[in-house]
């Protein structure tokens, strides 16, 4: 799995966060931070180009990690969707629970490679 990108969004203005009438404020972080990981390539991955949509359920069944495919949020032009094949990761949570997430993802990745590899014949 490689990253493609790290992402910063602000999308929320001032007024919005001091605005004391806005009960919306105490719910909205001030940014937020995403990782685009390829997954196309990831063994186990069913179709060639990466079926972003099932490894995120995979992911969230096995870890209970979610991601966002990127063939949600990309809008496909002249017959492809850029976001194809790849996860969107947001960092919201701490730094611990992301680091947690991280080690979680890694070891299904790993699981995954573990089980594309023919087994191997002693000699």
């Amino acid at each position: 799995m490689r990253l493609k990108n790290l992402g910063f969004n602000s999308g929320w203005t001032e007024k919005t966060k001091t605005n004391p009438d806005d009960h919306r404020a105490k719910l909205m972080p001030d940014a937020a931070f995403y990782f685009w990981a390829d997954v196309s390539a990831c063994p186990g991955n069913p179709q060639a180009g990466g079926d972003d949509t099932a490894f995120a359920r995979e992911l969230f069944a096995a870890t209970h990690v979610t991601v966002l495919p990127g063939s949600y949020i990309s809008r496909e032009a002249h017959g492809v969707n850029p976001g194809r094949g790849f996860v969107r990761m947001a960092l919201v949570s701490t730094v611990q629970d992301a680091i947690e997430a991280a080690h979680r993802i890694h070891g299904f990745v790993a699981r995954r490679a573990g089980a594309a590899q023919p087994a191997r014949r002693a000699v």
